[in-house]
């Protein structure tokens, strides 16, 4: 008989403010113990909230420390950040890795990243639509997602394995998965959130 136990699962959260505190708050409410989430923020006084708050179970300054040994990145930073983080941490990446993102432009980072890739590293864009009028982790909350749309990108060149894997993970936020094209993505994406973002601000 095999008493050995199944790994949990190790998500770094690269970027623990709003969007990627409530994916790790909402992911630790339904897995509990089953998953270990690594966080990295900016300052220490953000890890110490994101820890109190429990989007995260340990924190580092440093995002290089944060991907040691994660099944899964979730890179939730602005989105002129994500490429330069992107080539930062990919030496440092086990092979099997999943990158993943919740940025609101995708073909813009999606190509580059994919020519970034090594070989046994896999990417899948992502985008929540979804937030607030506040930033930070301690405007997060475990429901952020719920019943909100989570555009999962089809053509970023993962393993159909390997997308089905992120879409699991992100159905236990509640979130309504659809599925688009990089292109289809950003044109709906300026159209029904950016546009209107802008104009308000003017």
């Amino acid at each position: 008989m095999n008493t050995e136990k199944t790994p949990k699962l190790h998500l770094a959260i690269l970027g623990v403010g709003l969007i990627g505190g409530a994916f790790g708050m909402a992911l630790k409410d339904k897995l509990q113990d089953d998953i270990f989430i690594t966080g990295n923020t900016r300052t220490e006084k953000s890890l110490h909230e994101a820890k109190a708050l429990k989007a995260i179970d340990e924190g580092f300054l440093d995002p290089i420390e944060c991907v040691q040994g994660a099944d899964i990145i979730y890179l939730s930073t602005p989105v002129l950040q994500i490429v330069p983080l992107v080539k930062k941490i990919l030496p440092h990446l086990k092979p099997g890795a999943i990158l993943t993102d919740a940025g609101s432009t995708k073909s813009f980072i999606a190509k580059q990243i994919m020519d970034l890739l090594p070989e046994k590293i896999y990417y899948v864009a992502g985008h929540p639509m979804t937030g607030r009028e506040k930033s930070g982790v301690t405007a997060a909350h475990k429901d952020l997602f719920n019943n909100k749309c989570y555009v999962i990108v089809k053509d970023t060149g993962a393993p159909a394995k390997v997308v089905e894997k992120i879409v699991n993970l992100i159905k236990l936020t509640n979130a309504n998965i659809t599925t688009l094209t990089l292109e289809e993505h950003d044109r709906c994406a300026s159209i029904i959130s950016h546009i209107p973002h802008i104009t308000a601000a003017a």
